[in-house]
């Protein structure tokens, strides 16, 4: 809104002409326009501080700070966040190790978590941190008391008189020399039969 001012001017007719005077009258109603005049930048900052101020402030985003530790994969649930685990970690945030998760322990052997290491409980026939080492002896494999030994991954037997086989799994009843007086001994299986000289017999010749 422009105000115009009311004032009387005192011209002297005789020095200025009716024009000038005129011209005089108009330059100072033009003056009182600019002064009067708002700057409308100043407008505009208020209005952009205003906006500011009622704007709401973003949601936080969790996971954009990488929670999830050793690969974890990270998921957002509002103003939280959940991890998911790769396979030999747990925890909120995937921090905890689990060793035995990978399985290391081999041949069937049952694994322990112990912090961040692991142990192997090996079933027979097997040893070593991770049961990687077979034991052929471990599991007894000769029969009728042979005496077994360990040969990398397989064995062998020392039989006891009267057996033979890779176990000693076979009888030999002949092998203890059953017959007397120097009978002939002939092994039937799990028997034997005794063939007699010449003034002896019975089932061993005695």
């Amino acid at each position: 809104m422009i105000f115009k001012k009311t004032f009387s001017l005192q011209v002297n007719v005789d020095t200025y002409s009716q024009d000038e005077v005129q011209g005089v009258v108009l330059e100072d109603d033009k003056g009182l326009a600019q002064n009067d005049k708002r700057e409308p930048q100043d407008e505009c900052n208020v209005e952009d501080a205003e906006r500011q101020l009622s704007r709401p402030e973003k949601e936080p985003v969790p996971c954009a700070s990488a929670p999830c530790m050793n690969g974890g994969t990270c998921s957002n649930s509002g103003t939280s966040f959940s991890c998911s685990c790769p396979v030999g970690y747990t925890g909120d945030a995937c921090e905890t190790q689990v060793p035995c998760a990978s399985a290391p322990c081999m041949n069937g052997g049952t694994c322990s978590n112990n912090g961040t290491s692991f142990s192997c409980s090996c079933p027979v026939g097997y040893t070593g941190d991770r049961c990687e080492t077979q034991v052929p002896c471990a599991s007894a494999p000769c029969m009728n008391g042979g005496t077994c030994s360990n040969n990398g991954t397989s064995f062998s037997c020392s039989c006891p008189v009267g057996y033979t086989g890779d176990r000693c799994e076979t009888q030999v009843p002949c092998a203890s020399a059953p017959c007397m007086n120097g009978g002939t001994c002939s092994n039937n299986g799990t028997s034997f039969s005794c063939s007699c000289p010449v003034g002896y017999t019975g089932q061993r010749c005695d």
